[in-house]
């Protein structure tokens, strides 16, 4: 229930904010869902198939692709759920990447990193997500 909760009060404040870091990835043209992202909502909203259409609309309407997603639950940019750094939504989203391994735009990893080089910016949560994005990224 507590994703439900964070990823309907992201998607309020998307609706209010946009996604700021879409500068560095592309995004869909509206109307259209990243079919990563839709993959990411469709293993959180698996047992709502209701809220999981209404999710998937709301993030199509908006154009939203998938690394600016990720650099939101990573940065705090969005706040998902109650921990300080997102470690709630970092592990939900961060079990899915491990899963599925989808292909990311290797700016993204550069973006964190940057992020990450500020020691303020530092917990063993974002340290550890960004290990998992390196993996997926290097190569590519």
């Amino acid at each position: 229930m507590i994703r439900i909760r964070c990823l309907v009060l992201l998607v309020a404040l998307f609706g209010l904010i946009g996604c700021k870091s879409s500068e560095q990835a592309a995004t869909n043209p509206p109307g259209t869902l990243d079919p990563r992202l839709g993959g990411f909502l469709e293993h959180i909203f698996k047992d709502d198939p209701a809220q999981l259409e209404k999710e998937k609309k709301d993030y199509a309407s908006k154009g939203v692709t998938f690394e600016p997603f990720i650099f939101s639950v990573y940065s705090g940019m969005v706040k998902f759920d109650t921990t300080p750094d997102n470690s709630m939504a970092m592990s939900q989203l961060g079990e899915y990447l491990e899963k599925v391994r989808p292909t990311l735009d290797p700016k993204l990893l550069e973006q964190m990193e940057s992020f990450y080089k500020v020691e303020a910016n530092q917990t063993m949560m974002r340290g550890m997500f960004l290990t998992t994005v390196r993996g997926l990224t290097k190569g590519h």
